[in-house]
């Protein structure tokens, strides 16, 4: 490859990395029925945003899609976490009686927090789902 092609390919790149926008931003939002998560819990979260709002808008959407299939009201979805380069992390009881969520600057952090809350009042509790944006 000659010189002038290779700063080319250099200029082009620099030209699409400064033109990316700058990512990192998340959101969790979960929803919890009056009655208690005994009757349904549904939870959603957005990673990879270029903005907090936008992490904020897309968690609550999830969530309401999530909150639909679970028969639980989607107006009850809230953003419970806010964060920026982080992993989040959703636990169930064994039951489905319960949940528990966590967020941590690793995924083994996140897991662990998830699980410690589920057992507050859930038992044989495990990470359900769980996901990194660094």
């Amino acid at each position: 490859m000659t010189a002038m092609l290779r700063i080319f390919f250099a200029a082009a790149l620099l030209a699409f990395a400064a033109a990316a926008p700058a990512r990192g931003e998340g959101a969790l939002a979960v929803a919890i029925p009056d009655e208690g998560m005994h009757k349904g819990f549904a939870y959603g979260w957005k990673l990879h945003a270029s903005k907090p709002e936008d992490a904020r808008k897309e968690a609550l959407q999830l969530c309401h899609e999530t909150a639909a299939k679970n028969k639980v009201p989607a107006g009850k979805c809230k953003i419970v976490e806010v964060f920026k380069k982080s992993c989040v992390a959703v636990a169930l009881d064994k039951k489905g009686a319960w949940a528990g969520w966590g967020v941590g600057g690793d995924e083994k952090t996140a897991k662990a927090r998830a699980i410690r809350q589920c057992k507050v009042g859930g038992s044989a509790c495990a990470v359900a789902e769980s996901d990194c944006d660094k």
